[in-house]
């Protein structure tokens, strides 16, 4: 089973962004589209997956959030936007510093697995 992420934050963060977060990593990671466009995969050096990260949601109504996240988020930032991710256990450090860094790029909250980091 890989970790489950969200990333909720103010901000939604594009291919771009994420291209730049990733080569500021050491050492850094690539990201590619896939599936059409649907996620973004983050791939290291010798071309392990280490990240999917689905395309960002936008969360209108954030009165809907502390039912998914399971606590609240603090209040006057709306919309929010919600982004999910797959990490294999097998690269969850890598993984979860990649998407640590999208949560502090977005202003955000990353949260693994129910568990608000």
């Amino acid at each position: 089973m890989p970790y489950e992420v969200a990333v909720v934050a103010p901000v939604a963060a594009g291919f771009e962004a994420l291209r730049r977060i990733g080569r500021v990593l050491d050492p850094p990671l690539e990201m590619e589209l896939d599936f059409g466009g649907a996620c973004v995969v983050a791939r290291d050096r010798m071309g392990t997956v280490v990240g999917v990260l689905h395309r960002p949601q936008r969360v209108a109504y954030a009165g809907d959030l502390p039912r998914c996240l399971g606590r609240d988020i603090p209040d006057g930032v709306e919309p929010f936007w919600w982004t999910e991710a797959m990490v294999p256990l097998t690269q969850g450090g890598r993984g979860l510093e990649l998407l640590a860094a999208v949560a502090v790029a977005t202003g955000g909250r990353m949260v693994v697995e129910g568990d608000p980091v």
